[in-house]
């Protein structure tokens, strides 16, 4: 569950109009998932909503019912649950934790429309543990995918500037200095250019082939020659030919 782990589950039960039963039912919930016992925090969550669906309260049930999904596997489900949150809740943070949910697992299904409007809900009232810098970084590349390349920009430019220490903030780097506003298959990156040239040209020619290029960047000082294959308007048309030239050079992928 990667794209959802830098985001734990921590809400406070404020419950003020459920029965304390249910209050109880859902702080055993809470530790049960917290145990990784999902099955089981899963059937708790069930018993409240089932009994107290009136209640906004039941905002938290369904969010944490939601995360239980997840990690067993039912995204379907879990999109649901977290959607019924977004419905119920009254709480600002509960409502950009469902956002953000709903937003990875749209990202996970590469439908990156519908994830921008919940990454930039979710960023509203998300709190710093909740995994921000993941949250930037894959609104970011959301941005990128539907074509926003300035906002996306702008987003890891945050990551960078805000978390330096995240295991992101050089992935961030390297999306934000990509100087073109199209998607390229990158089939590999030599230190020799002779290397890369001879790639280049083996990828070269074909009906239905797009063109390769080399393109050099400096790293750490050193030039790097980058094979690149065409030049997609849409992230959709370079994965449409990625089959394709993989082919040929069986570890390209798609570029930013």
């Amino acid at each position: 569950m990667a794209l959802l782990a830098a985001m734990p589950w921590a809400v406070s039960f404020g419950c003020a109009e459920l029965p304390a039963s249910a209050r109880q039912t859902l702080v055993e919930a809470r530790e049960l998932y917290r145990a990784k016992q999902y099955a089981e925090a899963k059937s708790k969550s069930d018993s409240v909503i089932r009994h107290y669906s009136a209640f906004s309260q039941t905002a938290e049930a369904y969010y944490l019912r939601a995360l239980c999904h997840v990690e067993l596997g039912d995204r379907s489900r879990a999109a649901e649950d977290a959607q019924r949150c977004i419905a119920k809740s009254t709480d600002p943070v509960l409502t950009a934790r469902a956002h953000a949910t709903t937003a990875s697992i749209l990202f996970e299904q590469r439908r990156h429309k519908p994830a921008v409007g919940h990454y930039e809900r979710s960023l509203k009232n998300l709190p710093e543990d909740a995994g921000r810098d993941l949250v930037h970084f894959n609104y970011g590349v959301c941005l990128q995918r539907t074509g926003d390349w300035q906002r996306a920009r702008a987003q890891f430019s945050i990551v960078q500037r805000r978390y330096p220490a995240s295991s992101l903030a050089e992935r961030a780097r390297r999306a934000a200095a990509w100087p073109h506003e199209y998607f390229s298959i990158q089939c590999g990156a030599y230190r020799d250019r002779g290397a890369a040239e001879t790639l280049a040209n083996s990828l070269k020619g074909g009906r239905g082939r797009p063109p390769a290029r080399v393109q050099t960047r400096v790293v750490s000082g050193q030039s790097l020659y980058t094979v690149l294959v065409g030049r997609f308007p849409t992230y959709e048309e370079a994965q449409s030919a990625l089959g394709t030239v993989r082919r040929r050079a069986g570890g390209a992928f798609v570029v930013p």
